[in-house]
């Protein structure tokens, strides 16, 4: 099915996450120009070797939580595309610590990734964004941010994105920007392996649909969000989780 998304230009942090892999796949499969955004070149290149035999893609070493670092890498993104469309906020990390145990330096981490990022990446783009009135900003929450649990560092990084996202397409839309969120739920991914396998094994035994889901089934919302097909969704928050949490 065609989503209108051909020729597009979309920059997606947290490039070599398991997300982050299957966001740029399903957007270069519909004819994107991508470019992948992650704190370190290591894995990042062969990664875009492997795909640029599907289509046109760049890598892009920066770190999200650095404002200068930032705003080199998106410069670099529209030098090399002559503009940006697709921003997608998808770097984010955690660090498993009950509260009475958890550093100061441990929240910073996560707040500086996870929440300091998608604001730093939104303002860089901007420049680009509003003189064209157009373009797509979207932010890979999680249901965490809404059931909650113990890591209380990761969980308020991710409600905090959810108000970020409503907040800041209240103040975009008038310029013809577009943002919303994504919230998933369980996902197969590197991360969700490394959880323990009892935390794991309760949320999948509350999933209606009894599995994880596939990262390829949060890339293709993520590509709706970025198509005229949701050219009527605006400070949305699109929860993918199989119905582990219903609101």
């Amino acid at each position: 099915m065609d989503l209108g998304i051909a020729g597009r230009t979309v920059l997606i942090t947290g490039g070599t996450g398991d997300i982050g892999q299957a966001i740029a796949r399903t957007f270069l499969a519909l004819g994107a120009y991508v470019g992948l955004l992650d704190i370190s070149l290591k894995g990042l290149e062969a990664l875009v070797r492997e795909l640029s035999a599907v289509g046109k893609v760049m890598a892009i070493e920066a770190d999200v939580s650095d404002r200068q670092s930032v705003e080199r890498a998106v410069k670099q993104f529209v030098d090399h595309y002559g503009g940006i469309d697709v921003l997608v906020n998808n770097a984010g990390v955690a660090a498993r610590y009950h509260i009475a145990q958890m550093t100061e330096e441990a929240w910073d981490q996560v707040l500086d990734i996870n929440l300091k990022g998608p604001f730093l990446m939104t303002q860089a783009v901007l420049p680009y964004m509003i003189p064209r009135k157009r373009g797509w900003v979207i932010n890979i929450a999680s249901v965490a941010a809404k059931s909650g649990h113990t890591d209380a560092n990761y969980v308020a990084s991710k409600a905090g994105l959810i108000g970020f996202t409503k907040a800041v397409a209240k103040d975009l839309a008038p310029h013809g920007i577009y943002v919303n969120a994504v919230a998933p739920g369980l996902v197969d991914t590197r991360m969700a392996q490394a959880m323990d396998a009892e935390r794991r094994q309760r949320m999948l035994d509350s999933t209606p649909l009894a599995r994880m889901a596939k990262p390829e089934e949060v890339a293709n919302v993520v590509a709706f969000l970025a198509s005229p097909l949701a050219s009527f969704i605006v400070g949305a928050t699109i929860d993918v989780n199989g119905g582990l949490l219903m609101d």
